[in-house]
């Protein structure tokens, strides 16, 4: 594995890096390396210290990596949204156990007349 300065990076590197990192990865060399400089920077890393992996791949490792951050924010959105479900499914049982224990407590009173609610 061959690591590289921030000055050594080839624009497909730079590209990858800030793509990684959320940040707008058009734009010529220069302004790709001073976005990159300022991430670092924002962090509280020093630019000049920082190595990066070599891309020998020719940029598919970055790509591979979104894909799969891309599917692990898919599959917590799945898990999440089956929980929701759930949970949804467990309010809705509780209501409409409470409907019918009122239409029972209800149909009850009417059939001793015991209650003082009037009849239809």
């Amino acid at each position: 594995m061959v690591m590289k300065k921030l000055n050594e990076l080839t624009c497909k590197e730079l590209i990858a890096e800030l793509k990684t990192r959320g940040i707008s990865s058009s734009g010529p060399k220069a302004e790709l390396t001073a976005r990159l400089e300022g991430a670092l920077t924002a962090a509280g890393l020093d630019p000049n210290e920082v190595t990066f992996d070599e891309l020998s791949d020719g940029g598919k490792k970055s790509e591979e990596s979104e894909e799969k951050t891309g599917n692990e924010n898919l599959a917590a959105m799945i898990s999440s949204l089956a929980e929701s479900m759930k949970t949804f499914n467990m309010q809705t049982a509780q209501s409409i156990q409470s409907v019918n224990e009122r239409i029972e407590s209800t149909s009850k009173c009417y059939i001793q007349r015991s209650c003082d609610m009037p009849l239809p």
